[in-house]
């Protein structure tokens, strides 16, 4: 069909003409006719953009979806090779992959995540990593890394809260007894340090570790009877432990 017919009527011939009409008077006189030519350039417009409206949406959200498509594809195969990177100890490399990318929910990635920030030196970001690892599997390890981070971050009263909850849950978690000894130190509290080191080795009788830690509190305090004890428990657990040897040397 001609596109012209569809929009300006039909041609000569074809054209069909109107009926006399008789009027009260019998006038025979034709009306005038109503013009049946339509405007081609605006209808014409308005079906192009009909057909063309809906044909570059579609365009667009193929293309779009291919993009992010081909983006998620990338983006998993940085993680896999940063969770590659982080296995081996790679920690830079791990980092070079992971970028700006956000904090994963879960699995490995999450763990690689956190365990790179935190070795790369972005406690900030390790933090709600770590917390989210405890949310999922809460375990004395994953809690004593979050003491760390506020160690880290000076912020001692929190490190020392968290510590302190890892000994509540699990006493033979020496760590955690070496760690928070040491926050009390870094507070300035000695004595309360000291006393960590007491339940640590009440706790712990039999091990070597929290009996070096309880001798070190007290180097400061050689004359007092709890050094003295202290030393003696420690050779008759270990007696050639480093620590005693290095005392010995400085007594002789």
């Amino acid at each position: 069909m001609d596109f012209k017919q569809v929009y300006q009527g039909n041609t000569g011939a074809e054209e069909q003409k109107a009926e006399p009409s008789q009027s009260s008077t019998g006038d025979n006189s034709t009306p005038p006719q109503k013009s049946n030519k339509f405007n081609f350039r605006k209808v014409s417009f308005k079906k192009v953009a009909t057909v063309a409206v809906p044909v570059v949406v579609v365009l667009a959200l193929l293309v779009g979806g291919f993009t992010l498509l081909q983006s998620r594809r990338n983006a998993d195969k940085e993680w896999d090779q940063a969770v590659a990177a982080y296995q081996k100890g790679d920690y830079a490399k791990a980092s070079e992959y992971i970028g700006d990318k956000d904090m994963p929910k879960e699995g490995e990635r999450l763990q690689a995540y956190a365990q790179t920030k935190l070795a790369t030196g972005k406690v900030d970001e390790a933090l709600p990593a770590y917390e989210r690892i405890n949310q999922l599997n809460a375990t004395p390890e994953t809690k004593n890394i979050i003491g760390n981070i506020y160690n880290q971050k000076k912020q001692y009263d929190k490190a020392a809260k968290i510590y302190q909850e890892v000994i509540d849950g699990n006493a033979s978690f020496i760590q955690a007894y070496i760690n928070l000894a040491t926050v009390k130190l870094l507070q300035g509290d000695k004595k309360a340090a000291q006393e960590v080191a007491k339940k640590a080795v009440e706790a712990n009788p039999n091990s070597v570790t929290v009996h070096e830690l309880l001798v070190s509190m007290y180097l400061e305090d050689k004359d007092s009877p709890e050094y003295q004890t202290a030393v003696e428990n420690l050779r008759k657990l270990n007696p050639e432990d480093p620590l005693l040897e290095s005392i010995d040397n400085q007594a002789s």
